[in-house]
């Protein structure tokens, strides 16, 4: 009988030949890795466009002008509840500025506060006339759900004729608020007197 040259291919029936291990890819894990960072940001980016916008006015909204007033421009100070309520809506919503001023000054009043951690950049809009700007300021977040809160009732009353969906809520403090008459045939979505209740519209 003649013997076989083949011996190397042979196995015993009922065995399985042994298969060859493959390395493990380095970058297999990165790579994972990789993907669902990009994944959590882009959920993030989907989150955040689906968020509500809050536009806040300065004067006499978040910062109390009448103390600065007083103090000579020199001593900044923001209203009591300011800072508990951005930071509980900076959960829930993009916070903005639509404020009336000097850019330079208004921003000072931000800083100085320690307001300024809550606003983006390009969502602080601080104009020498608001009414002349508005119109370009609510376009900009027209696809969102949005809320302007002012102590003036007349930029509350112009940003709903132009657009009848913005939540319109009137903080009544402040001179302006004070002697303000009634704007036939507006009534604003909600009135405050402090912004504390501000959280409870938006949550609601």
């Amino acid at each position: 009988m003649k013997s076989s040259n083949k011996s190397s291919t042979f196995f015993l029936r009922g065995i399985e030949p042994m298969q060859k291990k493959k390395p493990p890819n380095p970058l297999s894990k990165s790579r994972t890795n990789w993907c669902e960072d990009k994944l959590q940001g882009f959920k993030k980016v989907l989150d955040k466009k689906s968020l509500s916008v809050v536009l806040f006015d300065i004067d006499y909204t978040l910062f109390d002008t009448a103390f600065f007033k007083e103090s000579g421009l020199s001593q900044h100070k923001i209203y009591e509840e300011v800072m508990q309520v951005l930071d509980s809506l900076n959960e829930i919503a993009i916070l903005g500025i639509f404020s009336k001023g000097e850019v330079a000054f208004q921003k000072t009043k931000l800083e100085k506060t320690g307001m300024r951690k809550f606003f983006e950049e390009n969502n602080i809009h601080i104009f020498d006339d608001k009414d002349a700007n508005l119109i370009s300021v609510l376009e900009k977040y027209k696809d969102s759900k949005l809320f302007l809160v002012d102590d003036k009732l007349g930029v509350l009353c112009s940003a709903k004729k132009y657009m009848p969906q913005v939540i319109a809520i009137w903080v009544k403090r402040g001179p302006f608020a004070q002697n303000q008459k009634e704007i036939a045939g507006f009534t604003p979505d909600a009135e405050i007197k402090n912004l504390s209740e501000v959280v409870k519209i938006i949550r609601s």
